[in-house]
This record gives C-alpha cells, structure tokens and sequence, in this order.
C-alpha cells in the first residue's frame, strides 16, 4: 500500500479588516486578517492543524503585522460591522472621484453632506459610506497638515490635490500622488 503524506504551513484568509494606513508604506489600503497553521496532511487531505498564529496584512506593501490569537475574536466582532475590501474601495473611488469634481467646479461648500445622498443614490448603505468617509477625512487631515478646510480659491484647491502625497511600497521615498514609478529605486507605484 502507498502511504501519501505531507506537513507544511499554509495561509488562509479569515476576513477583511477594511481600509486603515499602512505604518510600512504609509498609504491608505485595504487590509485583511490571515491565518498562517501547520498542518499535516494524509492523501492530500488535512488531517491536523496547530500553531495558528494570524495576522493584519496590507494589501498594498504586503507588510505583516501579527495579532494576539487571545484577542482575535474581539478584533473579528469589531472588524464585522465593516464594508468589506471591494465594497470599501469603491466607495472609497466614488468619494474621491465626487470630491474632486466639487473641487473643480468651486463647489466644496458642506461637501460632505452634498456627497452622502449621491453615494446611497448609488445603492451604498449608510453605515458603510459613514466608515469609509471617517477614513478618508482621516486622510485628507494628515495630507493638508491637520487640516480639513476646503478653500474657495481655485489655486489653494489645485495645491492642496498636489501636495498629496504616497510613499513607495518598495523603499519608502515620498512621492507626488501622481506618480507611476518611484524616482529613487524605479519601481513601478
């Protein structure tokens, strides 16, 4: 009789975690909750499981921070009330492509109120627009120095999109949000 048999690691994913700022590349990404467990398997069918250990990974830099396995279910219970990764992007998209279009038509004046009905009108529910437009007014304060107002001027407006800023995945160096490649190591953004 042959005896088919393997161990190894094996990574799973447990659930999306939303949109948060990676501390390694320093964007806004999305992020996901992964297992990683030794295992054993008996004719390619697992037959034992141990040493899960999970972690928060971006999808951006692939960057890996590990979580306490004694709180995961209280990160899961927090994380469930979330839109999940594809759904947090797009409304993230929507957000910027609606802003950026108030922005040049000198519209900016209470813009958020102006932005949530077109975004349920587009078939989002409340609480996933409220999550994902907290993270992005997070990031709009950290990329005009702490603050959120909107000036009427057409060149303050014009600034304010050109001094956003990314920082490569690859090697850290700051970067004008237009960029396609980075200009310290050339990797593609």
């Amino acid at each position: 009789m042959v005896l088919i048999w393997g161990w190894g690691n094996q990574y799973r994913k447990v659930a999306d975690a939303g949109i948060m700022r990676c501390r390694n590349c320093r964007n806004y990404s999305t992020f996901e909750i992964r297992e990683l467990a030794k295992n054993f398997k008996l004719y390619f069918i697992p037959v034992a499981k141990w040493g899960r250990r999970y972690y928060l990974v971006c999808n951006t830099c692939e960057a890996v921070y590990e979580l306490e396995n004694e709180r995961l279910d209280q990160i899961l219970s927090e994380i469930s009330g979330i839109p999940d990764n594809e759904t947090s992007l797009d409304i993230w998209n929507n957000i910027d492509i609606l802003l950026t279009q108030m922005i040049k038509t000198n519209n900016t004046e209470d813009w958020v109120e102006k932005i949530i009905p077109k975004l349920k009108a587009r078939g989002y529910k409340e609480d996933e627009i409220n999550h994902v437009l907290s993270v992005f007014i997070d990031s709009l304060s950290r990329s005009n120095n702490g603050s959120m107002e909107i000036e009427n001027n057409k060149e303050e407006k014009k600034e304010l999109l050109a001094s956003k800023i990314i920082y490569c995945p690859y090697c850290g160096t700051e970067l004008p949000i237009e960029a396609e490649f980075c200009k310290n190591c050339g990797e593609t953004i």
